[in-house]
């Protein structure tokens, strides 16, 4: 095909003319017979030095390609761009060589057709983060690829020479986000990453939903909340789609004001402070949701105020080698901070007092002696009776004894996730799911406090397996006053979740409780209840089934110490892990948390009975 030219057609000898006008005729008649639309071919000039590679632009009735795909790149433009230390994507300069420009232009062309007839135009990009709109763009990508590929398969092979990212690139943001893009168009591709394989693996099940774009915009939530997880940079002034072919993605979004495309945005975007305490210019640590995001931020000084108050070491298990890794984890013990309050002003919610629990029991362990009834004779009594008629007294009728009552009490840890992901809002919910959890909470604690139980609040997130963070909101045998409300309503979302640790330290606290009460009733029941919003995840774990494996050794050590280790999963997809970790009938999966408060009277009284 011949190529178009870099120039202005005003500029452009009679020849290069013709030859444009022949190359851009080409392009239209290709767009029309894929797409039934009459769509303009134009050029577009490059921008500023300082900025990304330019990438089409697709609009309603035009094509708008780079420059620097219509005109070859010189040896010229290769010293002009090293004097200017001008980083030229090297997809582009693969790619504007010769025929490679002309295959560029087609799958550019090919792209934007698939844009045309399959995706929704300029839908709005409201509160979405920058990450959440890239991520959920390029599933559109490959969702709209696929469909037209069903048409013309041809064009598979157009498109997949023009992906080249590989493991060897990094573990940059870009760069996984370019890796996802090849495994989700190339099925031979194989990559070692677990989140582009997580990727494909979820793309592969929504096939099925190839026509419902909505499907596909929930994966990009889960994946953009790994991405916020591991904490991976995302330079937003920086990004370009790869490959080079794809478009800028401005015709999928309307971003309000005067309508600018995605690269003029980028342009305008300053450094925002991200919900969760994470900055634009800093890794993300932020999740993304599909519909409802967040949109008030916090300031540096609301970030967690850890103040450590010890560290302790714990093992992790290595379900690959099947070893148990001594001392491998490092949790910090922190007192959290009592000197503000988060948004939530939630009170404990009023209703009747717990079932079935906080009653007396049958106690046969206590004996009570000397009873007018009973089911067997007092000896002690009888030979007393016995004596004192025999010198003259009376008969004793109180020769009896009997098993006893005692009040019924039970310790129950409340361990809540506090990882950066519960900073985005509950399904369907305005409120956080940090701030469910905290209402949930608020409910445990006055439950078990009607019913005389006794209960502790805690808090956990990670930052790799040297920095397990443990928070103590609430201690056994603690009223819940004051500073303990004003310890939980501070909590903040930040880090991962790496479950094993904070479990086993969660075990060795409840197993240590001195109170005397509960010395004393060794049989009393023991429980911890996790609350999270989803799997065990954190950066410097590679392999999803590790930390699973792990938690699920941590929960069988518990209960071999009596204490039992339940999961409130505010996830849909938890199926898949707290059965594994948890055991059968050992979890409750709610998206929506009103449901666990409706169900917390009943919850307590499954777990709490002996």
């Amino acid at each position: 095909m011949p190529s178009m030219t870099a120039h202005a057609p005003g500029n452009l000898s009679s020849a290069d003319g013709q030859a444009h006008a022949r190359a851009r005729a080409v392009l239209q008649a290709y767009l029309l017979g894929m797409s039934g639309l009459s769509v303009e071919v134009e050029t577009r000039p490059r921008g500023p030095l300082d900025r990304p590679p330019a990438r089409p632009v697709v609009a309603r009735a035009m094509l708008a390609l780079p420059d620097e795909y219509t005109a070859a790149y010189t040896e010229t433009d290769a010293a002009t761009d090293a004097q200017t230390n001008v980083a030229t994507d090297v997809a582009t300069q693969a790619a504007t060589n010769a025929a490679d420009r002309a295959c560029l232009q087609r799958a550019a062309a090919a792209h934007a057709a698939a844009h045309l007839l399959y995706s929704p135009a300029a839908q709005t990009a409201g509160s979405l983060k920058p990450l959440a709109l890239t991520v959920i763009s390029l599933l559109e990508d490959a969702r709209v690829e696929t469909l037209l590929g069903l048409r013309y398969p041809g064009l598979w092979t157009l498109w997949r020479r023009l992906h080249t990212a590989t493991p060897a690139d990094g573990l940059g943001c870009a760069t996984l986000l370019a890796r996802m893009s090849r495994a989700l168009a190339d099925p031979l591709y194989r990559d070692d990453s677990f989140w582009v394989d997580k990727a494909r693996r979820l793309f592969d099940m929504q096939r099925v939903n190839l026509h419902d774009p909505a499907a596909f915009r929930s994966i990009a939530a889960m994946l953009a909340n790994d991405l916020g997880q591991m904490r991976v940079q995302f330079d937003l002034a920086a990004y370009a789609a790869e490959p080079a072919y794809r478009d800028d993605h401005s015709y999928l979004w309307d971003y309000g004001g005067d309508g600018a495309d995605h690269a003029a945005l980028q342009q305008s975007v300053a450094l925002q402070t991200q919900a969760g305490g994470a900055h634009a210019n800093e890794p993300d640590r932020m999740d993304t949701a599909p519909a409802t995001e967040i949109t008030e931020t916090v300031t540096a000084a609301e970030m967690p105020l850890w103040a450590a108050q010890r560290s302790v070491s714990y093992p992790e298990w290595d379900e690959r080698t099947e070893t148990l890794r001594p001392d491998w984890c490092t949790l910090l013990e922190k007192a959290a901070p009592t000197d503000r309050v988060a948004g939530l002003q939630t009170q404990p919610a009023s209703g009747s007092r717990l079932a079935r629990t906080g009653e007396r029991e049958l106690n046969r362990s206590i004996r009570l002696r000397r009873q007018a009834q009973g089911e067997r004779f007092d000896l002690d009594a009888l030979i007393d009776s016995l004596a004192g008629r025999h010198h003259g007294g009376y008969l004793d009728d109180r020769v009896f004894e009997r098993p006893g009552t005692r009040l019924r009490t039970a310790s129950l840890l409340l361990l809540l996730d506090v990882s950066a992901s519960t900073a985005q809002p509950s399904a369907g919910q305005a409120v956080t799911v940090l701030d469910s959890e905290k209402a949930l909470a608020l409910r445990a604690v006055e439950l078990a406090q009607q019913s005389g139980h006794r209960i502790a609040v805690h808090g956990f997130a990670s930052n790799t397996r040297k920095q397990v963070h443990y928070e103590r909101y609430l201690d056994f045998g603690m009223s819940f006053g004051h500073a303990q409300r004003q310890r939980l309503m501070a909590a903040t979302s930040a880090w991962s979740t790496r479950f094993g640790a904070a479990l086993r330290h969660a075990s060795a606290l409840i197993e240590a409780e001195s109170d005397a009460k509960a010395a004393a009733n060794a049989d009393a029941t023991r429980v911890i209840l996790m609350v999270t919003d989803g799997a065990p995840h954190d950066i410097d774990v590679t392999r999803d089934a590790y930390l699973v494996e792990d938690a699920r050794l941590a929960v069988q050590q518990a209960r071999r110490k009596g204490i039992r280790c339940f999961c409130v999963a505010l996830d849909r997809q938890a199926d898949s892990y707290v059965r594994r970790i948890f055991g059968v009938r050992n979890y409750l999966i709610a998206v929506d948390p009103n449901f666990v408060q409706q169900r917390m009277n009943s919850l307590f009284a499954t777990l709490l009975q002996p």
